[in-house]
């Protein structure tokens, strides 16, 4: 029995994760766990369709600087940052993002901060579900993440 053990962990790893790319989250557990706050918006980005919307959408949403889940460009989204100054360190619930040395953002996503570690609540994709995983390792090494926690503050909602 102890031989068919692993087999079991995989079977269920591998059917989690096709759940996951099915219904639009890799493990809502793990974000009941550590992003609770965002359940509700994570759920609505599932029922208007997953597909359509990327990590700048998912970021930009969950932030509050738009008020429907939907994909959102690199322009789009550095116009909706426009005017806010960058946090000086990491701020958790904000949103983070790392720029090209020509200012282009490549990826974004809202930094949880949870049992002394820091991870990351986004979509790589617009096929990719919506998941929480170590902020280590997403973004490549020596790439400077920028946050912007006062996003959510005093800005209309478009």
């Amino acid at each position: 029995m102890k031989e068919g053990r692993p087999i079991i962990e995989r079977l269920k790893y591998v059917a989690g994760e096709l759940f996951g790319k099915v219904r639009g989250v890799i493990d809502i557990s793990r974000i009941q766990e550590l992003g609770p706050e965002y359940l509700a918006k994570i759920n609505k980005i599932i029922e208007s369709g997953h597909r359509n919307i990327n990590c700048h959408g998912t970021s930009s949403y969950l932030a509050g600087l738009i008020n429907t889940p939907r994909g959102v460009e690199t322009e789009e989204l550095s116009k909706l940052l426009e005017g806010i100054s960058p946090d000086e360190h990491l701020t958790p619930n904000s949103i983070i993002c790392n720029k090209t040395t020509k200012g282009v953002i490549t990826h974004s996503g809202i930094l949880i901060r949870a049992r002394g570690e820091d991870y990351i609540l986004h979509k790589r994709g617009y096929e990719d579900p919506i998941e929480i995983v170590p902020l280590v390792g997403v973004f490549p090494t020596g790439v400077k993440i920028i946050s912007y926690s006062r996003a959510t503050q005093n800005l209309t909602l478009k």
